[in-house]
């Protein structure tokens, strides 16, 4: 299961590109876009994960990585939003994922770091785009 979510991982993030999603993410004319109850549930975990600061090793980072990957599989899952809604849940969401899977990928301590940090930074903007 773990080889297929991170396969499918790492094809949504070659296929799509994290500067045009990042672009696409906007405010319904001005307003919050509206999240259902198992995508804020998820992302509420997702930010759990990310609040615990600075890992003390790569191990660590790994285990993370491999955490946010599982919730995000989990809020893939139970996602039932639909229309223009969904769409910018995934401009916000093809970021985060990419982070996960070089989080994942990382070889040292300052990638996954790195890595870490700009999920930690997805993960915050959440709340600027998207309510419940």
């Amino acid at each position: 299961m773990k080889k297929y979510l991170l396969i499918i991982l790492v094809a949504l993030t070659t296929t799509f590109d994290r500067a045009s999603a990042q672009e696409k993410l906007a405010l319904n004319h001005g307003a919050k876009w509206q999240v259902d109850q198992p995508t804020a549930k998820n992302v509420a975990a997702l930010r759990q994960l990310v609040t615990a600061g600075q890992k003390a090793d790569l191990a660590e980072y790994n285990r993370a990585g491999v955490a946010l990957q599982k919730r995000i599989g989990q809020m893939i899952r139970e996602c039932h939003m639909k229309g223009e809604a969904h769409q910018a849940l995934h401009h916000w969401l093809e970021p985060l994922m990419e982070q996960v899977v070089r989080l994942n990928k990382a070889t040292d301590e300052a990638a996954a770091h790195l890595a870490y940090q700009q999920a930690r930074d997805q993960l915050a903007l959440f709340s600027q785009y998207f309510r419940s």
